[in-house]
């Protein structure tokens, strides 16, 4: 039985995904309480550096406990990756936010996968599909459609669009939240408002080629979306009917109605295993695999 190591993984999507894992993996979740955090930052004061030390100090006790480690799985935040990259056992970052390039020589020892098909490029990482924790979770959603279009998220940038697009919408009935910082809701909550209706925004953020989690949600929950992301034109699960791509908010407004009319292509569906937990993580533990032979 394969031992892995997931370092950070905070969110309660990604603890999702833990849980989510097949138990043929002895799966061993490292996180640190908040209070200890909370303690940490305030003996640190914004000296980042000692910060960092510290944090990975309590981070790398609690894997050596681990006996015969096969992979760490870390975060893409620089704290999580500090603190695992000396350990000389195979480790692997999982990029699910576009990078800025900022701390790329510290990602060096590591198998680096990103979701971004730009990112994979300029910085010749490795794609995979960010899975989704929980598809039974997503499938009672089916029905839930008391809004004509929704979107939830942080603002990263997409607030002026989505305003924007809120006035071109105005006939119809629209739920977009938009948060300044980390959203409070549950993994939960944030599903039940985004698919609650019948189409989902889509809005890329300035750098990114590449699908959000959002874009598999909705589809495998049988929504429709529209998006301003010319990329995901190229998407293994784009349909004609299930996808329209706006370029200007006119090209939009004209577009819409038809759009909305047409019938949802269920053939996506077939296609929507590849974003499996076990399928993805045995892609990627394969990928480890061939590496070290």
């Amino acid at each position: 039985m394969k031992k892995l190591v997931f370092v950070g993984y905070k969110q309660s999507y990604e603890k999702m995904e833990i849980d989510a894992l097949s138990g043929c993996y002895e799966k061993n979740h490292i996180v640190l309480p908040k209070w200890k955090i909370k303690c940490i930052s305030a003996v640190c004061f914004f000296r980042k550096e000692l910060y960092h030390s510290i944090y990975g100090y309590f981070i790398r006790k609690e894997i050596r406990r681990i006996k015969n480690v096969d992979v760490i799985f870390s975060t893409d935040t620089l704290r999580d990756i500090k603190a695992v990259k000396k350990f000389n056992i195979p480790k692997v970052i999982t990029f699910r936010n576009v990078f800025d390039g900022s701390f790329l020589p510290e990602t060096e020892q590591f198998i680096n996968y990103t979701f971004d098909k730009g990112d994979s490029i300029k910085y010749k990482f490795r794609e995979f599909n960010v899975p989704i924790p929980s598809l039974n979770l997503i499938s009672k959603y089916n029905e839930s459609n008391d809004y004509d279009f929704s979107f939830v998220g942080v603002d990263k940038g997409r607030k002026g669009v989505i305003n924007n697009l809120s006035k071109v919408l105005e006939s119809y009935q629209c739920n977009f939240i938009v948060f300044d910082k980390s959203p409070k809701f549950s993994y939960e909550e944030y599903l039940s408002e985004l698919l609650n209706s019948k189409c989902v925004l889509e809005i890329a953020i300035d750098g990114q080629s590449s699908n959000t989690m959002r874009y598999i949600e909705a589809l495998y929950a049988g929504k429709k979306i529209i998006t301003n992301n010319p990329y995901l034109i190229e998407h293994f699960l784009y349909r004609e009917n299930n996808v329209l791509l706006f370029r200007t908010l006119e090209e939009l407004k004209v577009m819409i109605d038809d759009f909305m009319a047409k019938p949802f292509d269920e053939s996506v569906f077939e296609q929507i295993n590849e974003y499996k937990v076990n399928t993805v993580y045995e892609h990627i533990l394969e990928d480890v695999k061939n590496m070290q032979s």
